[in-house]
């Protein structure tokens, strides 16, 4: 048995701000750990993904608090990472930094839309093996989030252009099931 973890839209709040009060308050990096060790802890096998958004503002505050949560998403095993309208805000440069490995492989990141300078550091997908099965996952962003981003470093096809354009590359991969990230309305989602 495994259970799909799909998180999205931290808006920078590595942890609750505290401003309700901690006991009400849900989120955060380490109750996501929790919740992670909970189920696998039950038996389960988890297959994170993260729609995007880690971010919501620019400058050195918002790359430190980028670069901690892409390292969390690491250390959390996430199979798959979209980005958000303000993920591309960030400088392209310190995007790529950020999201590959020291010999510029992609990790983590995946769009079938959205790509940093060319489509090398960014994947078009990822898979993921979990209890035998094969686990495809793209994402996209939708158009109207993309008319936010400014960036001519930060290359962007409509959805239904990327998605296109991939399947067949992610139908050779032989996935019993596939996962589109949506950065998107509930409507433009159905529809993709």
């Amino acid at each position: 048995q495994w259970a799909l973890l799909v998180t999205g839209r931290q808006r920078g709040y590595l942890e609750p701000c505290g401003c309700a009060g901690l006991e009400n308050q849900k989120g955060g990096l380490m109750r996501r750990q929790t919740l992670i060790d909970r189920l696998a802890n039950r038996g389960w096998r988890v297959v994170s993904v993260d729609v995007g958004n880690q971010v919501r503002r620019i400058g050195e505050q918002a790359e430190v608090k980028f670069d901690y949560s892409v390292e969390a998403l690491r250390l959390m095993q996430y199979a798959a990472v979209g980005f958000g309208p303000d993920d591309l805000r960030l400088s392209a440069t310190h995007l790529v930094k950020a999201i590959t490995d020291d010999e510029f492989q992609p990790q983590l990141f995946a769009s079938a839309n959205v790509s940093l300078f060319d489509e090398s550091f960014t994947s078009l997908y990822r898979i993921a093996t979990v209890g035998g099965r094969r686990v495809g996952i793209t994402s996209v962003l939708a158009s109207d989030h993309q008319q936010k981003v400014a960036s001519t470093d930060i290359l962007m096809k409509p959805p239904e252009v990327g998605l296109r354009e991939i399947w067949p590359k992610l139908e050779q991969q032989n996935c019993d099931v596939h996962i589109l990230l949506a950065y998107a309305s509930l409507e433009e989602s159905r529809r993709l």
